[in-house]
């Protein structure tokens, strides 16, 4: 599916995930994502999905991105499911991509896709530490803006790019201006004099 000019993207909250009861129940936070603009320099604008790759929320994309091993353990993977693309990036949980180079190569393809009008979903497990990271990166190459971590946070989700390790990557590597780790390196206690 890919969106035409001045056509929307779907609604926000497409439901529970697939086995999990709706009703009273607080969806959870990746079910909430919406669809990340990105506005290119003539004006146009495009969308990116984003959120878990177990549980995408969208189950109409062209390309599905995926940072976690579990994305090819789900159903959706099996090749009598369709024609949709799957791309398995993995980085780990918490961390950045293992090779820079291959990094680049795969947001230089998302935005040849996302320029072409693809419909495309990337995600981790919840849809925020390397899913925001890599949208992040994203943003910065399509637009330039060297507040992408902010943007992501204000547009996607005011969790996403959990770890020191990735806001580092993200100024590092991209000039992103860093935002505050979600889940800021947690201290260890000190050990007991003579221990």
């Amino acid at each position: 599916m890919t969106y035409r000019e001045g056509q929307s993207p779907p609604e926000r909250y497409a439901g529970p995930a697939p086995g999990r009861a709706g009703g009273a129940i607080r969806p959870r936070c990746y079910e909430t994502h919406p669809p990340l603009p990105i506005r290119l320099d003539q004006g146009r604008q495009v969308h990116i999905h984003g959120g878990s790759c177990l549980h995408p929320q969208i189950g109409d994309a062209a390309i599905y991105i995926g940072f976690d091993n579990g994305m090819k353990l789900t159903p959706p993977a099996y090749p009598w499911h369709g024609q949709r693309r799957e791309v398995l990036f993995r980085i780990p949980d918490q961390g950045v991509p293992p090779d820079l180079a291959e990094f680049g190569r795969l947001l230089d393809w998302t935005a040849d896709q996302l320029r072409q009008g693809g419909l495309i979903h990337a995600g981790c497990i919840g849809g925020h530490g390397r899913t925001g990271m890599f949208l992040a990166a994203l943003v910065r190459q399509m637009t330039g803006n060297a507040d992408a971590a902010q943007y992501v946070r204000d547009h996607y989700c005011c969790k996403a790019i959990e770890s020191e390790r990735q806001v580092a990557f993200l100024a590092q590597h991209f000039n992103i201006r860093p935002v505050i780790p979600r889940r800021p390196r947690r201290k260890l206690p000190e050990a007991a004099p003579g221990a």
